[in-house]
């Protein structure tokens, strides 16, 4: 007597996990968007799939290897977890690697944030800083400061991409407000050793 075997695959993102795997009778796919508005269509495919389950197979069981990488992803209505260390910057769970200039800069804007979140303030009164003044505060060039915030604008949003397979939406973490720039107040910021 052969025991069931059934593999479950719930698609996050049916173009990443596609395969010849996942077209298997005995296999039960299933959008995740789908399964969040009816769970019943995964009740269903279970059902299925069990049943299919009990003809017989020749061959491999498996016949392919899927490596999964968990990743965390904090987004709450738009928020965005933003840890800053020494020589990185991690969002969500996604590592960007800084050099010292842009550190500078970036963590000029964090504390300027966790003042305001100590302060009390409204989202909409943290404070939003010119170049002018991130440039007299930190004694560099205003043409540096700018080039440092659109250089970490450009790689968090390459790297969240390739990471989180999902683009990280303009503004999501550094934000221009005119000719003002701030950490979104959205983000939950903290510093880290």
């Amino acid at each position: 007597m052969n025991p069931r075997v059934v593999f479950g695959l719930v698609q996050v993102d049916e173009v990443v996990t596609a395969s010849r795997l996942g077209s298997a009778d005995w296999v039960v796919t299933a959008s995740m968007v789908e399964v969040l508005r009816d769970p019943a269509v995964l009740h269903r495919a279970i059902r299925r799939a069990v049943e299919l389950a009990d003809v017989p197979r020749e061959g491999d069981a498996i016949t392919e290897l899927h490596a999964l990488t968990s990743r965390v992803v904090h987004a709450v209505r738009g928020a965005h977890l933003v840890e800053l260390g020494v020589d990185e910057v991690r969002v969500d769970d996604v590592v960007v690697r800084i050099p010292a200039g842009m550190r500078d800069v970036l963590a000029f804007l964090v504390e300027r944030h966790l003042e305001d979140v100590r302060d009390g303030k409204a989202p909409d009164a943290f404070c939003a800083w010119s170049l002018e003044d991130m440039s007299a505060e930190l004694g560099v060039p205003r043409t540096t400061v700018h080039k440092q915030l659109r250089r970490f604008q450009d790689r968090v949003a390459e790297c969240y991409a390739a990471e989180a397979r999902r683009p990280l939406p303009e503004g999501a973490v550094v934000q221009q407000d005119g000719s003002a720039w701030r950490i979104s107040a959205n983000c939950l910021v903290r510093r880290v050793a």
